[in-house]
This record gives C-alpha cells, structure tokens and sequence, in this order.
C-alpha cells in the first residue's frame, strides 16, 4: 500500500534533483528535466526546491540560474484548486461575468435559497443540481461561450492561483519521481482553444468543475468556512495529462 503524501512527494522531487548530476538521477527525472531544458548536458548540476505554501507551484527547478516552476499531483485525486466562493466569484466579475451568473453560483454553492448561506435549510447536492438545473445549463452556457475567458480562468485555477504577482506554474506533474504524466502552461491553453466545453450538466468551466467544499445538509457542522469555499477538479486530470502531452507541442 502506497502511503507517500502529496507533501512527501514534494520532498521525495527535491532530494532527487537538488544538488545532483542530470546523469546521476533516475531515467524519469532525465526524462522529465531534459524536456524542460533540452540543451541540459550529462554533468550539469541541477538545484531544487520547495515553494511556499500559498503559492501554486510546488517546487523550483533551478538549471544554470534558470527558474522552472511546477504544480505537483499525486494520488487518485482530481481536485487543482480551492478558494472562497467571494474571491472567486470577483475574479469573475473583473473578466466580465454577469450579476446573473453569479448569482446561480451563489445559489449552487449555499444550496439554501440565499446567495449568502443564511437560509434555514440546507439541501443536497443533488437537491440543489435538481432545482436549478436550467439555471446551470444557462450558467455553463455563459462560462464556457468564450475561449480567452476559459483559458483566464484554467489559468488562474491550475497555474498562477489567487495572486495575480504570485510565481506562476509552467508545468503540471502527476505521479512520483519513478513515473509520471506532465504537461506545459503553453500545451494545456492550446487544449483549451481546440475543443467546445458547454456539455456538462454540472458548473464547469472549460474542463474543470466547481462545488462547495461542504454543505453540511443534515449532517454535523464540522467547519462552517468550508461552506464558504469552492473545490474546483478536474475529472479526467490524468488520461487529459497524457491526451494533452501526446497532442501538442511544448
């Protein structure tokens, strides 16, 4: 049974690559680090390390005073991203969102009736998905109708986070320093561009979906924030890891 943390991953990255030779590091680093910079020679020492915890890239690879940053994945889960449903609804509105569109997801992510979680009652997921479901296919209409607009939001949710001056990712990594899927900033925004996204029937933008971290409906209140924040996943993260890699140039 695998018990590596996405934490101990991170470090497992920066004891592999800091300090070594590209040569002495195992065949999936060469292969990863040599994708980055391919003019990178067998002797030349590379540098590594981890990035602070409110940013979005996970580690910096250093190579002759040359700065890579990349978001770290690991494990079967989907989620890239969380934040509070006011922080990211404004993101929303600098793009150009309308109030209407807000306001559904206001009332998705309370799921009691208010656009501010001080409803009464509070109703499943599927409750909420039931009730509101033109709602949503109007929602997803708007969000997903304009490509820019999808890749400033992918961009924001994947790679750069929630501070706009923040270091930004340049690639994704999924996996261990033994095996791994990886893609660039550059190939995931070409992805963007070259397919339609208004299909789902739940709020999604582009390939990513969006729910509240908790609606406590006939549960026990564990941490009443968490109603007050979004998840975002992306549910074929892996399998769209590789279609990506596959499909377009670095």
């Amino acid at each position: 049974m695998n018990t590596t943390t996405g934490i101990q991953n991170e470090e497992n990255f920066v004891n592999a690559i800091n300090g070594h030779k590209l040569s002495e590091m195992n065949n999936n680093i060469q292969y990863f680090l040599r994708t980055i910079y391919p003019f990178a020679e067998n002797d030349d020492i590379f540098y590594c390390y981890r990035t602070e915890d409110f940013i979005k890239p996970d580690i910096c690879i250093e190579w002759r005073n040359e700065n890579t940053f990349v978001s770290l994945k690991f494990g079967v889960s989907n989620t890239i991203h969380g934040e509070s449903t006011e922080s990211f609804v404004n993101f929303l509105r600098s793009l150009g969102t309308s109030e209407r569109a807000i306001k559904i997801i206001k009332l998705f992510a309370f799921g009691d009736g208010t656009t501010d979680g001080t409803g009464e009652v509070r109703k499943s997921g599927i409750e909420v998905r039931y009730e509101l479901r033109k709602e949503i296919i109007e929602l997803n209409k708007e969000l997903n109708s304009n490509k820019q607009f999808i890749k400033d939001v992918v961009d924001r949710l994947l790679f750069q986070g929630v501070d706009p001056l923040a270091y930004k990712a340049k690639y994704v990594y999924h996996g261990s320093i033994e095996y791994g899927d990886f893609v660039s900033r550059k190939q995931v925004l070409k992805h963007i561009d070259n397919k339609t996204w208004a299909f789902m029937d739940c709020p999604h933008i582009g390939p990513i979906v969006f729910r509240p971290h908790a609606r406590y409906a006939e549960k026990t209140i564990l941490n009443e924030k968490h109603r007050k924040e979004l998840v975002f996943t992306w549910p074929n993260l892996i399998p769209d890891i590789r279609y990506i890699a596959k499909r377009y140039n670095w």
